[in-house]
């Protein structure tokens, strides 16, 4: 599947990378300086093939880096263009496309960043470039991210939050974990490695995150009652999304003496601000990793629905809306999620196999003796 999309590449998780190179070494601008910054062991990999000439049109490279505390990435080496000097040619797009089409054919669920191959400094017609890409890779089985020209362009440009706004943040008792710093969760690792931004007390691994409809009917409302109650009695901490709903769950809980927390998508400092403003900041701990400025930011949702499955030792779906996960199901397989779902008289046919695809486990609504056995 392809969506074309625009932005910063490395604001998108994903498994696979795509980055436009030539054949002699060079990583001086573009796409190619933004992975050299960012993978300098792959810049140095990739040196060494050029000088050996095992990197030429048609023929990508592929990098992975792999550990067991953080998640696994995979580079590939386009070449678009012989010489840095020159400029990028169709044939070379057409071959490597070629190439690509069969390395993905068999890799399902897979999310994949694919740059305008060749249209930033390489020259190249977007709009025929854009036919070749939907040409070979319309049916590919993962989903392929396509940054619009536009972004090509703009890569090696770093977007960053100023100092004025970190002092901002900080005023508004808002603190960021980087990824290389002790702190930072080792489950959110496996996952992706933004900068983890948080207010109030910082909690890096929850016993229980919900997963629940931003619209709940009144059979879900009593499900996540009936949880935040056995959280309580069981001595368990609970992890909330930033619908509406969930806001109102997780008062609810800290009423209930329960250690609460939030992940939001972003706009973390509109939330700080809020709080602070009612002096509630000391007894629930905020977390994003989106753009803590940016009150709605439509791309930044999954990201942190994925994020908080990471961040906790259980899952639990409320919702019965259950088939996106088909999307994600490689992604939560490879991190080893443990996770449960409501099996609802009413629950639909294809939701229930999405979940039971993911290894999900049922549960019975208001099964109370089968939610105390959940090894959380």
């Amino acid at each position: 599947m392809l969506e074309f999309v625009k932005g910063n590449f490395f604001d998108f998780d994903a498994d696979i990378r795509v980055n436009t190179v030539n054949c002699v070494g060079v990583m001086g601008a573009g796409v190619a300086l933004a992975f050299k910054n960012k993978y300098p062991e792959m810049f140095k990999e990739y040196v060494r093939q050029c000088k050996a000439n095992e990197i030429l049109p048609g023929k990508p490279s592929v990098w992975k880096k792999e550990d067991m505390f953080s998640k696994g990435i995979e580079i590939i080496n386009f070449p678009t263009k012989d010489h840095w000097r020159n400029p990028s040619e169709y044939e070379y797009i057409e071959s490597g496309l070629i190439w690509l089409s069969e390395y993905v054919k068999n890799k399902e669920g897979l999310t994949i960043t694919l740059p305008a191959l060749g249209c930033g400094h390489g020259g190249l017609d977007w709009k025929k470039v854009k036919k070749l890409i939907i040409h070979y890779l319309a049916e590919t089985k993962s989903n392929i991210l396509v940054f619009e020209p536009e972004s090509s362009k703009n890569a090696g440009i770093e977007s960053f939050i100023t100092s004025n706004k970190l002092v901002e943040l900080e005023n508004l008792g808002v603190s960021v974990i980087r990824k290389n710093e002790k702190s930072y969760p080792p489950g959110l690792l496996r996952y992706t490695e933004k900068d983890l931004w948080f207010f109030g007390r910082i909690i890096t691994e929850f016993d229980i995150s919900l997963i629940s409809s931003t619209k709940p009917n009144e059979q879900e409302k009593k499900v996540v009652l009936k949880l935040i109650e056995h959280c309580k009695i069981n001595r368990l901490s609970i992890l909330f999304g930033g619908s509406s709903f969930d806001k109102k769950m997780a008062l609810h809980s800290i009423r209930q003496g329960v250690e609460t927390g939030i992940f939001l998508p972003s706009g973390i400092s509109y939330s700080a601000e809020k709080n602070r403003e009612k002096g509630a900041t000391d007894n629930i701990s905020v977390l994003s990793i989106g753009d803590p400025f940016k009150s709605f930011d439509r791309k930044a949702y999954m990201p942190s629905v994925m994020g908080r499955m990471f961040i906790c030792k259980s899952v639990i779906f409320t919702t019965e809306r259950l088939k996106w996960l088909e999307k994600q199901r490689s992604e939560i397989i490879s991190g080893g999620i443990k996770s449960y779902f409501m099996k609802y008289e009413n629950l639909q046919e294809e939701d229930c196999f999405a979940a039971i695809n993911i290894n999900a486990k049922p549960i019975k609504p208001f099964d109370g003796e089968q939610i105390s056995e959940i090894n959380f």
